[in-house]
């Protein structure tokens, strides 16, 4: 029996996001996914996203969180770099034409 401890990584900085981002070896796979506020996607709005490159690592970054308390988070140019930055890789997705339209609308 094989036990994988993943690490789960908030970026919470467009530095931060930057910095993992442009450190993903070139041949990489990436796996992708949208966080949004409706299952719509003509209307929903993106409030974050996640990804991996690897079996032992995983990344979130939240954009557009409205709640008491937030804490600091990625601005949209930001996120929008990172996006463009890690379709250059090879992209995976459980529902990436959802994703993809998240992406154009917003």
């Amino acid at each position: 029996e094989v036990e994988l401890r993943a690490k789960y990584t908030l970026l919470d900085s467009d530095e931060r996001l930057l910095k993992i981002v442009n450190s993903i070896p070139k041949d990489s796979i990436v796996a992708f996914d949208t966080e949004t506020n409706s299952l719509d996607d003509k209307s929903a709005k993106i409030v974050g996203f996640s990804f991996a490159y690897n079996n032992l690592e995983a990344f979130y970054a939240p954009i557009a969180h409205f709640y008491l308390g937030v804490g600091e988070q990625v601005s949209f140019d930001g996120a929008k770099q990172s996006i463009i930055k890690l379709f250059e890789y090879k992209i995976i997705g459980q529902n990436l034409k959802y994703d993809l339209n998240i992406i154009k609308h917003n």
